[in-house]
């Protein structure tokens, strides 16, 4: 993690995907708390839970990763998925390749032309 939150501590193990996942949670501000998962054997984030707490019920995000492999040098999640619980609400993102520092065309930012 870059920028740890200050009150991060882990609080047990867990299973995730089939696997043991540390389980580490911060309190991010009153209402918001974010848990995390790690991979016991690699370290790699396995998930992550964003849960905020309204008057109604408490609303969670959950991001899980998977598919871990070498770019550069490093461990990338060439699998995302993301949900808010809801049976409607599942987002999976499938990265066929990725690629770091590489020089990209200025055009492809230009809006098209008005034509």
């Amino acid at each position: 993690l870059k920028d740890r939150p200050a009150n991060l501590e882990v609080v047990g193990i867990d299973r995730v995907a089939g696997r043991d996942a540390y389980v580490a949670t911060a309190r991010i501000d009153s209402i918001t708390t974010w848990t995390a998962y790690f991979d016991v054997v690699t370290g790699l984030l396995r998930r992550e839970m964003t849960t905020t707490e309204t008057l109604l019920l408490p609303l969670q995000e959950q991001v899980d990763y998977g598919d871990y492999r070498e770019v550069s040098g490093v461990q990338l999640p060439f699998l995302v998925r993301t949900t808010t619980g809801a049976p409607y609400d599942l987002v999976t993102r499938t990265f066929l390749q990725i690629r770091r520092n590489v020089a990209v065309d200025d055009a492809l930012f230009r809006p098209p032309s008005g034509s």
